[in-house]
């Protein structure tokens, strides 16, 4: 494990490994995190206009910026590039974000007439030179690597430095597609080439939807108009892959070599159609029913039934058992043909009933060939994956693969490599859903057997009859004092703040403000017993944050204030809120107007200052008229959740009751819960709320499903009793609905730490150790996400890949809720936990 598991909220400065032929120039460069400009021009960049960006490839990177850099510092033209081979290298891969893709130097001409001369000059030098298409921009005539576009250049911090302010003062805002776009107030800077338009592709097939689109090409649902059928498009665009070699294309032929070697097989489509069109390759395929693995696991695997349907599981594992028993025959087949699939993971396999497709195939390789890559998914493979040979490693990428239909613990290998963690989460979960014994053997065969045959593991499964019989083989958990993890994870923030003397601590989101309360300093430093004095520096900081939100903006700040009773100088994070609040009609807890009254109410909680009340009274004027607007919509698609719906706007209307007593928000709060009751499901134990009202995806969790809605019940409860038998009847099914200790992850919001929340506040409610009882035991089972490194201990953000400290998805939350807990222990003789705290 290293600091890559870490992800801060400003990035750290990496090291420059591209350089400029002039080294006498490096006196006039600035450097950044992983860019270096040259600001040659005697004029300031302008706020906006037309820009170039130069492209380039794996085999041609150090020559076009020798002859752009020496250009540019001839002619005094300001320009930056790309200054790191990793960075840059990794803007020509399939999983590059198109927005950036491509995007190797930057020339800003002072105006249209530099602009035009500089593109005619360098064409002349780079026109022989091959890179990929910069999908934001234009191509200039057809040199491959000179593109541009209209857009921000060196806009203000203000409200409008995401727009383009036209002559009239009229604002468009700079957009950020993968398309090329031109706002109507500037003129085309050449006469309009003629565009070529696609001939056989439209000819022959009608394009109706993206399947998914990255760097190297899309993948598209089409339909065949001769054939009268749907078909899949598979597309590569040039000069996009991993080498000058192993280009998308590349890949997209070797595939059309795989699927016909296997064109007898029924476990992969029929080739139906290959073409070029312009620059680009395409494959057409024959269309699969069904969905892929991961979606069938998510929607019908056990993970989502009640360990308790005893009969439903059983269908469900005879299910399983015949699409295990289907891929092990495919991939025999592949095998034999002399097939390696490479790639394994459960996006690239199509389930429909208990049949099985694998659909991408662009990674396998003949055996007898000596291997030119290797290709493997994340998740799917451990440390040892290296030392297999290509066919053992297939077996390996099985093993993972079966247990990624039981528990998506699978993805802590990006974690821990050993593979000790994801053994342990699925172990503990075969022994509580049950899980039939074969299952466990041959994952753990395939995984951890080296010379394992196919044939054998397939005779296994087939002879089964899916009996549920374990021995004491799997070890207990001992799991830690609760007030020592506590310690524990407050030492761990602490260590951060230390390491860097300053609040500066890895998050799931980079991308989030230092001062955002749910991602940056604020709850993190609270939960780990810092205190922050703010500087004036860091107000000025924040006052140019352009979001006023409750969740990543001022609002946020405030709240955080009000915890630790700090209400001094805030008038003008006031003001900025009022001007700022008139443009804003969310009202969602998360980014909208229902969280800057949440915060207003707990400011005058702690304050006693009325005029907080009054913004909050006032900002429910225009609160309810969109509720209602909502209301008479009938709630199509509209969002549910705690955070970012319906059950928010609740919990702020029982909350402004709290302050007001006034009845006719309580009767809101009634009315708002009761029609996102309308939506339940009812499960085997229980009921479930889907994230939204149109959906199907249904969630236990505290951000968007009916962890969130519990808390809120529970607040309203308190304080009417209109229809409280019917709510606590709701309330109980929910309880019931959302009782799992295989959560995906452990965070607060999206994960294990919140569903045990809510059990906390049931146990208050209704004095049943039951719940108190659940909420520890979802604590012990937040354990095993948990991971040491470097003295300190983490937790696993929602997807599992990085390590983060924030309240939303990270350890602040989980802290949080090990607190509320271990309090509630504590403030009462509990005889079922008596043996369990310290």
């Amino acid at each position: 494990m290293n600091d890559s598991f870490f992800y801060y909220s400003q990035n750290n400065k990496t090291e420059k490994n591209i350089y400029i032929k002039n080294s006498f120039m490096k006196d006039v460069s600035c450097d950044y995190n992983f860019f270096t400009q040259f600001d040659l021009s005697l004029k300031p960049l302008p706020r906006q206009g037309w820009k170039i960006h130069i492209s380039c490839y794996y085999d041609n990177y150090q020559d076009i910026l020798n002859i752009v850099s020496d250009y540019c510092f001839r002619n005094k033209i300001t320009f930056k590039y790309i200054n790191n081979t990793n960075i840059l290298f990794s803007l020509l891969e399939k999983s590059a974000n198109r927005f950036s893709a491509g995007k190797y130097i930057t020339i800003y001409p002072d105006d249209e007439k530099s602009f035009k001369y500089i593109l005619e000059s360098l064409y002349d030098e780079l026109k022989l030179f091959n890179g990929p298409y910069i999908l934001t921009d234009k191509r200039y005539l057809d040199a491959k690597v000179i593109y541009y576009r209209y857009g921000l250049i060196n806009p203000q911090s203000d409200s409008y430095q995401d727009y383009l302010i036209g002559p009239d003062g009229e604002t468009i805002k700079d957009l950020k597609d993968c398309y090329y776009f031109q706002p109507d107030f500037v003129t085309p800077p050449f006469s309009e080439e003629l565009i070529q338009e696609p001939k056989y592709l439209s000819k022959k097939y009608l394009v109706e939807s993206a399947i998914n689109i990255n760097n190297s090409g899309g993948i598209y649902i089409a339909y065949a108009k001769e054939m009268h059928k749907k078909v899949v498009l598979k597309e590569a665009r040039p000069y996009v892959g991993i080498s000058e070699e192993l280009t998308s294309i590349y890949f997209r032929k070797n595939e059309k070599r795989n699927l016909g070697i296997l064109a007898s097989s029924p476990y992969t489509p029929n080739i139906i159609d290959e073409f070029w069109e312009w620059e680009h390759y395409y494959i057409a395929l024959e269309y699969i029913e069904g969905i892929n693995f991961s979606d069938y696991a998510a929607s019908a695997g056990p993970a989502v039934m009640h360990k308790e349907n005893k009969q439903e599981l059983i269908h469900c594992y005879k299910k399983i058992k015949e699409i295990f028993i289907n891929i092990l025959k495919a991939v025999i087949e592949f095998h034999k043909s002399e097939i390696v699939l490479g790639d394994i993971s459960s996006d690239n396999i199509i389930v429909n009933n208990t049949s099985i497709t694998f659909i991408d195939l662009e990674d396998a390789q003949l055996i007898d060939k000596k291997p030119q890559f290797n290709a493997k998914t994340v998740g799917f493979y451990n440390e040892g994956i290296d030392e297999l040979s290509l066919k053992n490693q297939d077996k390996q990428k099985l093993g993972y693969l079966f247990l990624n239909m039981f528990s998506n613990s699978n993805k802590l290998l990006y974690l821990d490599r050993t593979g000790g963690m994801t053994d342990r989460i699925f172990q503990s979960f075969a022994i509580e859903y049950q899980v039939p014994k074969i299952f466990v053997e041959i994952i753990n065969l395939l995984i951890k057997s080296k010379n394992i045959e196919l044939e054998y593991v397939l005779k296994l499964l087939e002879n089964d009859n899916l009996k549920v019989t374990y021995d004491n083989a799997i070890k207990k958990e001992i799991y830690p004092c609760l007030s020592e993890e506590i310690n524990s994870l407050k030492k761990t923030i602490q260590y951060h703040y230390n390491k860097h003397s300053k609040a500066f601590y890895p998050i799931n989101s980079p991308e989030k403000n230092d001062y955002s309360l749910l991602y940056g300093y604020p709850l993190i430093s609270l939960m780990g017993g810092i205190h922050i004095s703010e500087e004036n520096h860091m107000k000025d900081q924040i006052l140019k944050i352009n979001d006023i939100s409750l969740a990543n903006g001022i609002s946020g700040y405030l709240f955080y204030k009000s915890l630790i009773g700090q209400f001094k100088d805030i008038e003008s994070y006031i003001k900025k809120i009022d001007n700022e609040i008139k443009h804003l009609s969310d009202i969602n807890i998360r980014n909208g107007l229902c969280g800057i009254g949440i915060t207003y109410l707990h400011m005058y909680k702690k304050s006693q200052d009325k005029s907080f009340l009054t913004k909050a009274i006032d900002l429910e004027k225009r609160i309810q008229k969109l509720v209602i607007s909502e209301l008479e919509k009938d709630l199509i698609g509209i969002n549910l959740g705690l955070l970012d719906g319906l059950t928010g706007v609740a919990y702020f209307y029982t909350y402004l009751y709290e302050f007001t007593l006034e009845t006719k928000y309580l009767v809101l709060s009634e009315s708002l819960i009761k029609k996102i009751l309308s939506h339940k499901k009812n499960i085997f134990k229980g009921i479930s709320l889907p994230i939204k009202s149109n959906s199907n995806v249904f969630s236990p969790y505290l951000a968007n499903g009916g962890a969130g809605l519990v808390k809120t019940i529970i607040r309203h409860l308190n304080y009417s009793t209109a229809s409280k038998d019917v709510f606590e009847k709701y309330l109980l099914l929910l309880l019931d609905g959302i009782d799992s200790k295989f959560a995906s992850n452990p965070s607060y919001f999206y994960g294990l730490a919140g569903i045990g929340d809510a059990f906390l506040d049931a146990y208050h409610y209704f004095n049943n150790e039951l719940y108190l009882q659940k909420a520890y035991e979802i604590f012990q089972s937040i354990q095993s996400f948990k991971v040491p490194f470097e003295g300190n201990h983490y937790y696993p953000g929602v997807d599992l890949l990085n390590l983060g400290l924030d309240f939303e998805k990270g350890l602040a939350g989980i802290l949080y809720f090990y607190k509320k807990l271990n309090q509630t222990m504590k403030s009462k003789d509990n005889s079922l936990l008596q043996n369990t705290s310290c």
